[in-house]
């Protein structure tokens, strides 16, 4: 009785572990796609941030009246403006190469990617590029060639065939887009035609924003002459201008470091992105 009682249970506690199984991979894949999200939401929150900071930054220093700094320090406005900015991208060049914690390939990794960069490399410079550029396919060998064996004239020509491999890039990049957009699913075409617009709209506004604020409002001239009232509402105007900017950049940075998150918890990514998509 006990064995037919057992054979009788076996095929319910199969369907139960099978059932438990399933349940637990759909919580697992649940999970994985819930860190991914994570992972994905939190490097857009600190590339917003970033990208607010550096527009904060730069609006910052076209904002501040530097003409007295400059004129203590001896040198022009615009070489101050310039040193200063030079010295921005270098600490940040500086901060991003120390921060920065890539792993590095092992050494079969790296000879297997060398090889592959130097063949396909090889493939563009003598066969694509020639080809785009009517150069006979012959040509671009013997250049290759002649580049094996050193010297002077072998470096000249290595840099004319990075020359050409640059010009064949130019040349199919645009055909490269257009074949990547029509292949691309519709979906994806929409949210670049969005994104598109709407970097469009930023940039033009951040761009023509001081010059509309300098001419409209303060009645200036960017052509006056030096000196003379129009040009110096000019120079005031594209400052409140900047000034903002520099507000605008702040908001934005703020707003991704510390509001975004708290307004996604409250309301839902759900409601967010359900009208985007739309």
């Amino acid at each position: 009785m006990k064995i037919s009682w057992h054979h009788e249970r076996q095929p319910h506690h199969d369907n139960l572990i099978r059932r438990v199984r399933t349940k637990l991979g759909t919580l697992r894949d649940e999970c994985l796609q819930y860190f991914l999200l994570r992972y994905v939401e939190r490097g857009f929150v600190v590339y917003s941030a970033m990208l607010s900071l550096g527009a904060c930054l730069g609006t910052l220093t076209t904002a501040v009246d530097w003409t007295a700094f400059a004129v203590a320090c001896g040198v022009d406005v615009s070489t101050l403006i310039f040193c200063l900015l030079f010295a921005c991208s270098a600490l940040c060049l500086v901060v991003t190469l120390a921060a920065a914690q890539e792993v590095p390939l092992r050494s079969k990794d790296r000879e297997r990617e060398r090889e592959r960069a130097v063949d396909v490399a090889r493939r563009w410079a003598v066969s694509g590029v020639c080809a785009v550029c009517r150069i006979p396919v012959m040509v671009g060998r013997a250049l290759m060639h002649r580049a094996r064996r050193g010297g002077v004239l072998g470096l000249a020509l290595c840099l004319l065939a990075g020359l050409l491999t640059l010009l064949l890039e130019v040349v199919r990049w645009p055909f490269q887009f257009v074949k990547m957009y029509r292949s691309s699913p519709e979906a994806l075409r929409r949210l670049f035609l969005a994104d598109l617009a709407s970097w469009t709209c930023l940039m033009g506004h951040g761009i023509f924003y001081t010059d509309f604020v300098a001419q409209a409002i303060y009645k200036g001239a960017p052509d006056a002459d030096v000196g003379s009232e129009e040009a110096s509402g000019y120079d005031e105007g594209a400052r409140m201008g900047s000034w903002g900017l520099c507000f605008f950049s702040i908001v934005g940075f703020m707003y991704s470091t510390f509001a975004q998150e708290w307004i996604v918890g409250k309301v839902g990514e759900f409601t967010l992105m359900y009208p985007t998509n739309c």
